[in-house]
């Protein structure tokens, strides 16, 4: 299902931190259960990355409700997509599309865009948006490959 028009894409702000929280969670205990505990460790340098990324964050909203959220990190010559995430009853509406072309375009005015991915269909996604380098790439097909 593809149903991107009741989307909006909000800038990110402090209250948005919980949202960021629990989906950085979800994600680590979904597909990285053996680094719970490091992670956890290490919230106060995630607290400082989200602080800082603030400006860089965008948050997709359906009606009330925030959906997700991705932000990137930039330096002089690229941006990197640092995370992305919907919430898994918002999945397959194209959100996630909509997060990535966003990044793609107010990064593009000034540099390019990376991003840290870590499934083939994530990796996908990703390509076919304009992203122009992926780091890590773990379980990337051949498929995927030659786009």
């Amino acid at each position: 299902m593809d149903d991107c028009n009741n989307i909006r894409l909000l800038p990110g702000e402090p209250a948005d931190l919980p949202l960021i929280f629990q989906l950085e969670r979800a994600y680590i205990e979904d597909y990285e259960p053996q680094n719970l505990q490091a992670w956890q460790s290490a919230m106060n340098r995630h607290l400082e990355q989200w602080v800082r990324c603030l400006p860089r964050t965008v948050v997709a909203a359906e009606g009330d409700e925030k959906t997700g959220y991705m932000f990137w990190e930039q330096d002089a010559v690229t941006a990197t997509l640092a995370s992305i995430h919907v919430k898994p009853a918002f999945r397959r509406r194209g959100i996630g599309r909509v997060l990535l072309e966003h990044v793609e375009e107010a990064a593009a005015r000034d540099t390019y865009v990376m991003a840290h991915v870590y499934t083939d269909e994530g990796e996908r996604r990703c390509l076919k948006t304009g992203v122009r380098s992926i780091e890590h790439a773990n379980f990337v097909t051949e498929d995927t490959i030659t786009i």
